[in-house]
């Protein structure tokens, strides 16, 4: 029958780790140590048998420490790394490292889904914006390099009533941006204006039957210009974003107070408006030059929106996800966020505001949905915008003041446009007065101008023919040698323009021609303190230099 080894208790294995714990130190007693401390250790170590003795030999050897790597003995590191500190700050930076770990994988996973979600928000608001149901991209040019750029915003304002509604947009705007000399326009174009695309003759607003692109080749028709973009606002469109914003501020000049835009009411004032008000300020057309004044608030609305997103501490894409449901666009968010930039870089005080020179009349000639026509009396538009650019870029708003000319050196033919009895006559009298040779005084065809126009000839018309001038009492007198003086003054007033500019071509004739009419017509202006210059080769006939239409405008010349 076979032995087996000598059962082992727990007691019994204790007290062998014990002996060999105190063997493991008592090596390592300094040689020379004190007397008591020596007798402390033991000798030596004895165990039974051979086995334990090995064994515990073994154990011992397992409890030696490793080599130090820091350079310090090995009873240093050992007495270092057993201190709590130590092992607190192991598993300090343990956990520390742990940490970062867990901090950085949820950066990743962050930025990851903020960068997804930035990129659908985009995404989503573009989608929001872009064009529906439209036809414009098949309109729409591409700009070149360095182009003034052109965008069209359209809007439809609605009406209080049915039987003041009218077909296609309210508001129309060319936006014109021309980052080369850093300027900015935005001109009002009556929605009746009077255009023809294939003979066929109507309001502009009407020409939006046929679609948004008929409606800008109808423009760029009237303009002979391209038309890059479009903006687009339908009914209700505008009173949403005036109360999404919640605080659109206007300043009234004049009081707006019209029953057939709505049924607010505001004093001269600055105020800020909801919807409903926005709303009646831009239908409102009872004002000082009727329909004109309702251009130019327009316009002036159109800037203010620019600059309340311009100017927004939210950002300006904050403020466009804000109102993005109430307009359309081809223009890529990019787009509108470069835009954006580029205004708050020029200012936005310096977006000039205009509107397109003409006057308003009624006919039954043309097909459409109202008898009103607005007849553009601007010779070239591209010409007109050209003027406009170049004066915003010196000042930001009207063009620069002409010269006046001397009243002696030209006629001036008078007309009273109003049913205001005895204007014609009176201005006639008050402008004799100042020196101002007077060729005839009578009614113009219709009694329809909203405002004064004075208008003068250039090489395009007949040369001047001036009638009998009237004396200071307003009494019909012989010119005799004065008309042949008027002619020679005249004569020498271009002359002297082409030699001062050294005109030889006919367009540098012309040009000259232009400043001679403008600084004559803008001489009556000063004299009458109302008016404004328009060249009339298209749209008037009459023999005098000058020809001046008193309209509703009129104030008797004190």
């Amino acid at each position: 029958m076979a032995k087996h080894g000598k059962h082992y208790s727990s007691a019994r294995s204790r007290k062998t780790s014990r002996k060999v714990s105190d063997a493991t130190i008592g090596t390592h007693v300094a040689h020379g140590a004190s007397g008591a401390r020596a007798a402390s250790q033991p000798k030596s170590v004895s165990y039974s048998n051979a086995r334990i003795s090995e064994r515990a030999s073994e154990s011992h050897l397992d409890t030696f420490m490793p080599t130090a790597t820091s350079g310090e003995d090995m009873a240093s590191y050992r007495r270092r790394s057993q201190q709590r500190r130590y092992i607190e700050s192991m598993q300090r930076k343990a956990r520390i490292r742990r940490i970062l770990t867990v901090v950085l994988a949820l950066v990743v996973v962050a930025g990851v889904a903020l960068g997804a979600g930035w990129l659908a928000f985009r995404g989503v608001l573009g989608s929001q914006m872009a064009l529906h149901d439209s036809n414009a991209l098949e309109a729409l040019s591409t700009p070149a390099e360095d182009e003034t750029v052109y965008t069209l915003v359209t809007a439809e304002l609605g009406a209080v009533a049915a039987p003041l509604e009218q077909e296609g947009p309210d508001m129309i705007l060319l936006v014109a941006e021309d980052r080369t000399a850093n300027v900015c326009a935005i001109i009002s174009i009556p929605a009746s204006l009077k255009v023809t695309v294939d003979n066929d003759t109507r309001r502009l607003a009407d020409m939006a039957q046929g679609g948004d692109a008929s409606l800008i080749s109808a423009i760029e028709s009237y303009t002979k210009l391209d038309i890059h973009h479009l903006i687009k606002l339908d009914e209700g469109d505008i009173a949403g974003i005036v109360d999404a914003f919640g605080d659109v501020e206007l300043n009234f000049d004049q009081v707006i107070d019209d029953q057939n835009a709505g049924d607010v009411y505001y004093p001269i004032g600055t105020y800020v408006v909801n919807g409903q008000g926005a709303l009646t300020y831009l239908r409102a057309n009872n004002l000082h030059m009727g329909k004109n004044d309702q251009m130019i608030n327009q316009a002036n609305f159109a800037k203010t929106l620019l600059g309340r997103m311009v100017g927004s501490e939210r950002g300006f894409t904050a403020e466009l996800e804000t109102i993005d449901e109430y307009f359309q666009t081809d223009l890529s968010l990019s787009a509108l966020e470069d835009f954006a930039k580029w205004i708050g870089e020029i200012g936005v005080e310096s977006v000039s505001c205009s509107v397109v020179p003409g006057y308003y009349t009624v006919t039954s000639d043309v097909v459409g949905t109202s008898d009103e026509l607005f007849v553009s009396k601007s010779p070239e538009f591209a010409e007109f915008m050209e003027t406009i650019l170049v004066s915003s870029e010196t000042d930001g708003n009207a063009p620069a003041t002409i010269q006046a000319a001397d009243p002696t050196s030209f006629t001036v033919e008078i007309r009273n446009g109003t049913d205001i009895m005895g204007a014609g006559k009176t201005t006639a009298e008050a402008l004799a007065a100042l020196g101002f040779r007077i060729a005839d005084v009578g009614n113009a065809e219709q009694q329809v101008y909203d405002e004064t126009l004075v208008i003068f000839h250039t090489s395009n018309t007949p040369a001047p023919a001036p009638e009998p001038v009237l004396d200071e009492n307003g009494e019909v007198i012989d010119t005799g040698e004065g008309e042949s003086a008027n002619e020679n003054a005249a004569g020498d007033a271009v002359q002297g323009q082409q030699q001062a500019s050294g005109a030889a071509t006919p367009e540098e004739k012309l040009a000259a021609e232009r400043e001679v009419g403008q600084s004559r017509a803008q001489a009556v202006i000063d004299a009458l303190g109302i008016g404004r210059v328009v060249e009339g080769d298209m749209y008037y006939s009459f023999d005098a230099d000058v020809l001046l239409i008193i309209g509703y405008d009129y104030k008797p010349v004190v």
